[in-house]
């Protein structure tokens, strides 16, 4: 099996980039021929995630994303092309070009996997015309939530496919103590106001017996005041991570908008109670058992549901059910052999002639 994967890789780590870590580890254990044609952003935004996006750098990102496609369908000859969106609008233009190239040589059959809110992206204006466009050349679109897969079946009736992200097991190992008293709560992600970090910062301010970690890149935009309470730790390495995740008592993820969180993973892998947003795919992973949902951008109901998540017995249930959760839907091996099911049977219709419909 021969799988050209176009997706961002490190550095800068974090997001999709991460996912492609992981795949790879997979692959290369399990003897699956890979190439990678690598999208990760490039120029001055690489200095900071959230700045303006420059037209020459982007548009030089472009062209080499497109060759690096062109040139490793014509040399490597792929059974399968993976191309991992994010469903943003410049960036959807660049993904459906690749889409277009594996189409024309060869006819190629596109796993196009959408690592966003399908119906978020429509919303914040990526076109239904161009995603209707790429759903309909794609073979099969992958989507991490079930909004997005009525989204995408919407379009194209019966084209999608539920598949969620994931962890290697190694992330779940070891104990985790559910102590008295909530001391130490912990975000992570980009510290930026879409993820909620206005609200906790607030939430801080109510509850100045307890701490508040926020692990991630900083948004150098964001216009704020940290309550003294806060503690900014910026970009850690993943075992740096797992370290913060078990030693707070809450992991708290107000955003505003998601698709399949991998830090809320994380969070339920090490066993940590949660406290999230009904974004993306949030309420699906820890259902009404894992942790407590909350509106978006409200800090009253953060509050509220601190109040609500202090009893110990309480969040050593949900500590048990987040870890047992993970380990039955979210394990790498899980998810990967479901990923390399779907790959087999795209061959099976290619070597049979039966051909796939687009």
């Amino acid at each position: 099996m021969k799988i050209l994967l176009v997706s961002p890789y490190p550095p800068p780590e974090g997001g999709i980039a991460s996912w492609t870590l992981r795949y790879c580890k997979y692959c290369k254990n399990h003897n699956i021929d890979l190439e990678i044609v690598n999208t990760s952003i490039s120029g001055r935004r690489t200095e900071n995630l959230n700045g303006k996006r420059q037209i020459l750098d982007e548009l030089r990102r472009t062209i080499k994303i497109v060759s690096g496609v062109k040139r490793k369908i014509k040399k490597f000859c792929p059974d399968i092309v993976h191309i991992n969106t994010s469903c943003e609008k410049l960036g959807s233009v660049r993904d459906y070009i690749c889409e277009c190239i594996a189409y024309r040589h060869g006819n190629i059959p596109v796993v196009l996997q959408c690592h966003r809110d399908v119906k978020s992206a429509i919303s914040c204006g990526t076109s239904t015309k161009l995603l209707k466009k790429m759903f309909s050349m794609a073979s099969v679109v992958f989507v991490l939530n079930q909004a997005s897969k009525i989204a995408v079946d919407d379009i194209k009736v019966g084209s999608s496919i539920l598949v969620p992200n994931f962890l290697d097991d190694s992330f779940a190992e070891g104990d985790f103590s559910v102590w008295d008293d909530v001391k130490r709560i912990i975000f992570v992600g980009h510290v930026q106001a879409e993820k909620g970090v206005l609200e906790i910062n607030e939430v801080a301010r109510k509850f100045p017996e307890m701490e508040f970690h926020l692990v991630g890149s900083v948004d150098k935009t964001l216009n704020i005041v940290w309550s003294q309470n806060v503690k900014l730790h910026g970009v850690q390495k993943p075992e740096k991570v797992r370290e913060y995740l078990k030693q707070s008592d809450v992991f708290l993820f107000p955003s505003y908008s998601e698709g399949f969180s991998m830090s809320l993973l994380e969070a339920m892998a090490v066993g940590l109670p949660v406290i999230a947003t009904d974004a993306g795919a949030g309420a699906e992973m820890i259902e009404d058992k894992g942790g407590i949902i909350i509106p978006i951008g409200n800090s009253g109901s953060i509050a509220e549901a601190l109040e609500g998540i202090r009893s110990r017995s309480i969040r050593e249930e949900m500590s048990e059910w987040n870890r047992k959760k993970f380990c039955l839907n979210y394990t790498t091996k899980g998810v990967m052999l479901r990923i390399v099911d779907v790959y087999e049977d795209l061959i099976k219709y290619e070597d049979s002639g039966s051909g796939i419909e687009r």
